[in-house]
């Protein structure tokens, strides 16, 4: 979150100087839509929806906006994720072009503005993230064509569930004196950048250490990393209107260790751009000063008055090579500006460190506070503010050295902790900042009944945190991976089960969840692209080799991973070879092995299924001490197929889902085994989509998924989820029959009502 507000401010900066630009830049329209002459119902030539390739649509179409001042605008509803077409143009080298819109939403939204040209592989010019509300805002911004290209989309994208308004769309080639661009700032950049107040401000990853003032460049501490291990700021925002003079201070206490030094804006999937340069550091160098000079290039594309990079040290190599590392500094390479010697960012510091575990506590517990100083000072004000940032509590506190501590019991809510040092100017001093979320303590029901979980890393404070907000159930995914293929089987016939791991992540109580998936290097081959990857799994040795895999994984954690999910998002990773499957024999060994029931999630972009087939084909379905597996249909991309009738696969449950990402909150909508109980009550109503034929219309007989990986956001009492929508007639709301049920089972007493 405080990187995307920090995106935010930054655009909202470059949108502010849209007045001044306007005088300086010559316009010269390309591209104009304002809607006026299209009827009602209807989209001019060159506005269209183009979210189909996920499976999912937008439903748009030109309406009267009731505001005089717009007039006719195109409203589009979207459910889940959107990408929509507003425009074309052709775009000529080295040219600037500015694109503007009026845009308003239904609740707060995150859109995207970029200038593509395709098709794939495609190329993204321009890109631009905005901020949208119930009013409609102007939004405009300036860029510079890397090459030529003709046409070149400009395309809206988004994820969530609104009704979007957008109107004066205009693409223009812009000449004339650019603004001169915010000025920089001098000094250093960087806050805590001698580790004086241990991690505070930074991202740590690898095995790191704060060593005392023995072995300090400057100060009292410095950081100790052991390769592979890195260092990262927060974003920073430069100006594009200097050079930065980048430094670090290394000291290796190996023979010898290569450190790589970068400042970069580099995301995941987006790319970015960044200025990296490798150090060779030796023991008998000592203390070594490092560093380079860079002008950093625009973000995305656009021309902006600043952009936001962070600054980087990695300890690269050899395996396990030491090093220290010590007084960084980002400052702006200014005329007169002093180059000798390492300056903090101010001569005092503070950081508020809470004895919670990432600062999460529950509602009663005393919460140690400690307040850190970079350097010697008497008293200072904690103050305690709520979400609306009025003052909840004011605590005077003294320094020990250049320590402070006290103790708070607060109510449940999000509270802001800032300081207020005396006897220090504005210039001097750093105020330390940091929130502590104070939960409702989790009502006492069993693991297997609660509905809660996300994936936890391997870290023992990050796992406490989860439970005190009851997420109970830990899938491995993304943070843990210890139970995917390439990590049991790392080459063919060697297999190693991270027992350690498991512990640790069983150790708190969590229940896990385990992903049966991923090739592993060895069975890959350098085919590349969605077809030729499916053609992987489609391999005579692939199937095989991945059943010994799954009953020795399942076998080895029986009591340890407690349910398994077959396959990650398979209507991403194989649909394409989904229905080849068809008169294969899968043996899923499973069940088996852990001796519960099995929820084979058949999932894909399949419309053409005759009745009583099964995607996977002719899957073992032997059942487990009188239970048999369980199968989802689980047609996510809108695809409309019958019912699935399979002898002897007991319950089967048809989930009718309409689109990728159309369930709020459920996210991929993973789906865990199902326990069915007749004498217990309903515990989750499941619901076709709107138009669905299959949807189900009476959900007293629906069964129990009671092991949903499902993440609430906002204000919500989790009591049932909805899937789907609608599934009435006419689209009418699915009645909630037993949801009132479900209150004294899984909210605290004195809960508001049931959702």
């Amino acid at each position: 979150m405080r990187r995307i507000a920090a995106v935010l401010l930054l655009l909202v900066a470059a949108g502010g100087a849209q007045a001044g630009e306007s005088a300086r830049l010559q316009a010269r329209p390309l591209y104009v839509e304002d809607f006026e002459r299209t009827p009602l119902g209807k989209l001019p030539p060159g506005v269209l929806d183009n979210s189909g390739w996920t499976g999912s649509t937008v439903p748009m179409a030109v309406v009267d906006s009731g505001d005089r001042r717009y007039g006719k605008v195109v409203e589009c509803r979207v459910s889940g994720y959107c990408q929509i077409v507003l425009g074309q143009v052709a775009l000529k080298q080295g040219r600037l072009y500015r694109m503007t819109a009026d845009i308003a939403s239904r609740g707060a939204q995150t859109v995207t503005l970029i200038l593509r040209h395709g098709p794939s592989p495609y190329t993204i010019y321009v890109s631009s993230i905005e901020k949208t509300n119930e009013e409609m805002h102007r939004f405009s911004f300036v860029g510079r064509a890397v090459n030529s290209a003709d046409p070149v989309l400009l395309m809206l994208l988004m994820n969530g569930h609104t009704t979007l308004q957008i109107d004066n769309i205009r693409i223009e080639e812009v000449t004339g004196a650019l603004p001169a661009g915010a000025p920089p700032v001098p000094g250093n950049r960087l806050f805590n950048a001698g580790f004086e107040v241990l991690d505070d401000g930074w991202f740590l990853r690898g095995r790191h250490e704060f060593t005392e003032a023995a072995d300090a460049f400057e100060g009292r501490r410095a950081l100790k990393l052991q390769a592979p291990a890195h260092v990262s700021s927060s974003w920073l925002p430069l100006s594009m209107e200097a050079d930065y003079l980048v430094t670090a201070r290394l000291k290796c206490l190996d023979e010898q260790a290569t450190v790589s030094v970068s400042l970069s804006n580099w995301q995941f999937p987006r790319g970015g751009n960044a200025k990296t340069e490798s150090y060779t550091v030796t023991r008998a160098e000592g203390w070594k000063t490092v560093g380079f000079r860079w002008r950093p290039l625009p973000p995305a594309g656009k021309v902006t008055r600043l952009a936001e990079y962070y600054f980087q040290v990695s300890c690269e190599s050899p395996q396990d090579a030491t090093v220290l590392v010590d007084g960084l500094e980002v400052k702006a390479d200014l005329p007169g500006a002093s180059s000798e010697g390492y300056r903090p960012r101010a001569p005092l510091e503070l950081a508020i460190r809470t004895g919670a575990p990432y600062n999460v506590a529950t509602v009663g517990e005393k919460v140690a506070v400690t307040v850190l100083a970079t350097s010697d000072t008497n008293r200072a004000l904690l103050q305690v503010r709520d979400e609306a940032d009025r003052l909840f509590r004011s605590v005077p506190v003294r320094f020990q050295g250049r320590e402070a501590r006290t103790t708070l019991v607060l109510p449940s809510g999000y509270w802001r902790l800032v300081t207020r040092p005396s006897g220090k100017a504005e210039g001097e001093r750093v105020e330390a900042e940091t929130f502590l979320a104070v939960a409702p303590r989790m009502p006492d029901v069993p693991l297997r009944d609660w509905l809660c979980g996300t994936h936890i890393p391997d870290t023992p404070a990050l796992r406490k945190a989860c439970w005190k907000l009851g997420l109970r159930w830990d899938r491995l995914h993304d943070t843990a991976v210890w139970s995917k293929w390439p990590w049991v089987e790392p080459d063919r016939g060697e297999w190693t089960f991270n027992d350690e791991a498991a512990a640790r992540h069983r150790a708190r109580g969590h229940g896990i969840v385990g992903l049966l998936d991923t090739l592993p290097q060895w069975a890959q081959t350098p085919l590349t692209g969605a077809e030729q990857k499916a053609r992987l799994w489609l391999r005579p040795e692939t199937v095989p080799a991945w059943e010994e895999y799954a009953r020795r994984a399942a076998e080895h954690w029986r009591g340890v991973v407690d349910t398994w999910e077959v396959m990650n998002e398979p209507y991403f990773s194989v649909s394409a070879v989904v229905d080849q499957y068809a008169g294969r024999r899968l043996e899923l060994p499973v069940p088996q092995a852990v001796g519960a029931p099995l929820a084979l999630v058949v999932t894909a972009q399949v419309e053409h299924l005759d009745a009583g087939a099964l995607p996977l084909g002719d899957v073992d379905l032997a059942p487990v001490d009188e239970d048999p597996v369980r199968v989802l249909h689980l047609p996510v991309a809108g695809a409309v197929s019958p019912p699935l009738a399979l002898e002897g696969a007991g319950r089967v449950v048809d989930l009718h889902v309409g689109a990728v990402g159309a369930v709020t909150g459920v996210g991929d909508v993973d789906l865990i085994p199902i326990h069915e109980d007749a004498a217990r009550p309903l515990e989750l109503i499941v619901a076709g989509a709107e138009g669905s034929p299959g949807a189900l219309q009476d959900p007293r007989g629906a069964v129990d998924l009671h092991h949903v990986v499902y993440i609430p956001e906002g204000d919500v009492d989790l009591t049932a989820i909805l899937l789907g929508g609608v599934g009435g007639v006419g689209g009418a709301p699915l009645p909630l029959v037993g949801a009132v049920e479900l209150k004294d089972r899984y909210l605290a007493p004195d809960a508001d009502g049931v959702r």
